[in-house]
């Protein structure tokens, strides 16, 4: 249960990441 968890905040993370390359403004957090 915790791996997945980390798991899904990894994917967030590199999500967001990519977002942030393409509209650095819209990352609000």
């Amino acid at each position: 249960m915790q791996k997945e968890k980390s798991q899904q905040i990894l994917l967030r993370d590199r999500k967001l990441e990519a977002y942030g390359h393409l509209k650095p403004t819209q990352i609000t957090n």
